[in-house]
């Protein structure tokens, strides 16, 4: 706990979670695998992407999934965040039944899965449309909350997952969590600014209070939980930009792979990967797993600017600082700014390397990078990049073309 806010644990150490939204179907099976391991669709490639692109949690959308499945999340050390399915609408006695029959057979089935560490009970208020509103739906939830707590005291529980744009908020959580999606970098930037102000106990941010609209009910506020961005447009370098504000305890990318109308994932449907979008510094391809890593490094503008031959614009980096397995390792930044002409050649404009006095699992401003256009350049690329014993933990890079 850092200043009246908190981060997950895992193992006495706090925990930045790096997040994927896994919605479990494919183009074969549907929503059943391929086979358990060998191609595509199968239970072991899709536990094998996750890990490869970095992430540290993976959370089951909507669905409860197969044993199988399970199991090779637990034994490949990824961790799970689950969902009880549930319907839409407003909620009705029968709905609330169907809704106590499904969660009792995951319980049942799942209680001793160790790779599942937090359980959803609703998500964007489906299935409890009214929660807004009324007081006799936010009592059965927080009585689901209470008996998720006694049943599986092993498990963080999210009484709703949330999204204020419908809107819906939380009323008791372990996590306080929301989806905001929005396209422009800059205006990106200025929601985490207020997201981050208002992450502290007792604020009403993102919790049913009784202040947001006139109808609402509740005087819920928050007590200290982790706040994690779990779904939000991850295109145009904002996954990084979270990264900037040490309130936000992680995030939850959507998707594992694209999804019919959901396609800014680094896998397509049927599992094939898609080219590198980023480079580093020496211009080789890198793939989003630069996005990933438990440290990171931020340059605070978007991947794409414009800047006049001549122009000069100084550009804030910021440094986060959570490696677990180097936490007390120095932390050295290092920039390249790197000019373009129009034959394709390179010229290196500046370069500097200084150690960081950053401590474990905390973020700080460090600095900026001066970034200059000459009169022979088309483009200007801005690298920036974290070494710990001489390994590279974070990169990052923005870049400028003419007006």
């Amino acid at each position: 706990e850092q200043g009246g806010y908190q981060y997950l644990f895992l193992n006495n150490q706090p925990l930045y979670v790096l997040g994927i939204l896994d919605q479990a179907y494919n183009p074969w099976g549907l929503y059943t695998y391929t086979a358990y391991d060998g191609k595509p669709g199968s239970i072991l490639e899709d536990v094998r992407i996750c890990k490869q692109q970095g992430y540290n949690l993976n959370r089951l959308h909507i669905k409860q999934n197969e044993p199988l499945w399970l199991y090779a999340a637990a034994v490949n050390g990824l961790l799970v965040w689950d969902e009880i399915p549930n319907s839409l609408g407003v909620p009705s006695d029968e709905s609330w039944e169907r809704w106590l029959e499904q969660y009792y057979l995951q319980h049942k089935r799942d209680f001793n899965c160790p790779a599942i560490v937090i359980r959803s009970l609703f998500n964007e208020a489906w299935g409890i449309d009214d929660l807004r509103t009324n007081p006799a739906t936010q009592a059965k939830v927080l009585s689901f909350v209470k008996m998720q707590r006694e049943l599986e005291p092993h498990r963080l529980v999210v009484d709703n997952s949330a999204a204020q744009g419908y809107p819906n908020r939380h009323i008791d959580t372990d996590i306080n969590d929301e989806h905001v999606y929005l396209r422009d970098w800059w205006e990106w930037r200025r929601k985490l600014e207020l997201i981050h102000r208002e992450i502290y106990p007792g604020s009403p941010f993102n919790f049913h209070s009784g202040l947001n609209e006139p109808n609402e009910a509740g005087s819920f506020r928050q007590s200290g939980q982790p706040y994690i961005m779990s779904e939000f447009t991850s295109d145009s370098g904002k996954t990084l930009a979270l990264r900037m504000f040490p309130r936000i305890a992680g995030f939850v990318k959507i998707d594992l792979t694209d999804y019919e109308w959901e396609r800014n994932s680094a896998y397509t449907y049927d599992r094939v990967l898609k080219p590198a979008q980023y480079l580093d510094a020496d211009f080789s391809p890198v793939g989003d797993e630069m996005e990933h890593s438990l440290d990171a490094v931020v340059l605070e503008t978007g991947p794409i600017n414009y800047l006049r031959r001549g122009g000069k614009v100084a550009v804030p980096i910021y440094a986060a600082a959570f490696h677990r397995k180097l936490a007390h390792s120095p932390v050295v930044l290092h920039t390249r700014v790197v000019g373009e002409r129009a034959d394709g050649s390179r010229i290196i404009l500046d370069e500097s390397e200084r150690e960081l006095p950053i401590r474990p699992f905390s973020v700080m401003k460090a600095g900026t990078v001066e970034v200059t256009r000459p009169e022979t350049c088309e483009k200007v690329f801005a690298f920036a990049w974290l070494t710990r014993d001489g390994k590279v933990t974070a990169r990052n890079l923005a870049h400028w073309v003419g007006m």
